[in-house]
């Protein structure tokens, strides 16, 4: 499905994913659609987690109360590639850059 996706996107787009679920961490379940999530098969990366308190998925204070403010702003994000365009390579045909 990700990979479908991508092709709606232009090259150098950032994208992250949220996830809606349940959030019972006692179960390991920590869904919150209010964190952006970095896509695991990025094939490129833009941006730091600054750590802000909004990165958290939990109030930092306290460790226990979810965490419901926007993420996006503070955590790294996956950027749309060209497939066809290889690094140190000039255009899809494969030649090498000068």
């Amino acid at each position: 499905m990700a990979h479908l996706a991508h092709r709606c996107r232009p090259p150098g787009q950032r994208y992250g994913w949220r996830i809606k679920g349940p959030w019972d961490p006692a179960n390991g379940l920590w869904c919150n659609e209010n964190k952006l999530l970095l896509d695991p098969y990025a094939k490129a990366i833009d941006g730091l987690i600054d750590w802000d308190q909004r990165a958290s998925p939990t109030i930092l204070a306290t460790r226990r109360n979810r965490n419901d403010l926007d993420s996006g702003e503070h955590v790294s994000k996956g950027v749309v590639i060209n497939p066809l365009l290889r690094l140190g390579t000039r255009s899809s045909t494969g030649h090498p850059a000068e």
